[in-house]
Parts: C-alpha cells; sequence; structure tokens
C-alpha cells in the first residue's frame, strides 16, 4: 500500500489546540500512521524560526503537552 502527503490550510475564527484539532480528525475516520517509527512536528520557537522535532511515537502525549503550551498556541 502506497503513501499520500498533503498539506492542509486551516482558519479558525478563535484559538484552538493541537489536541483539540487532531481529535476533531479523528472522530472522523483521521489516525496516525506509526509505521514509519515517528512524530515530526515543528514549533515556531523563540528566535521566531520554525523548528522540526522528531519523538517517538510513544511519546505522542508529550508532544501534544509542549505543542499545546501557552507559548505555543499562536
Amino acid at each position: 500500500m502506497g503513501s499520500r502527503d498533503a498539506d492542509i490550510d486551516f482558519t479558525f475564527t478563535d484559538p484552538i489546540t493541537v489536541r483539540v484539532a487532531l481529535d476533531a480528525l479523528a472522530r472522523v475516520g483521521w489516525s496516525m500512521d506509526v509505521s514509519l517509527g515517528g512524530l515530526s512536528y515543528m514549533i515556531d520557537d523563540a528566535d521566531g524560526m520554525f523548528e522540526w522535532y522528531r519523538s517517538s511515537p510513544a511519546d505522542a502525549g508529550e508532544v501534544l503537552a509542549r505543542l499545546d503550551t501557552p507559548g505555543n498556541l499562536p
């Protein structure tokens, strides 16, 4: 089975956390593909530059907590 990548731009009228967005997607059938062995995510660091990070699927809860911290919400 092949894989597909897509970029989706979301626009929200109110602030939303990453966890809330992913929970909403999961309710309509989306799921995390852990077969690649890791999670990649991006955070706008203090220097104003986006930095990519990689983590284990077992650390998904910790990654979501980091993404949902108040400093990362904007």
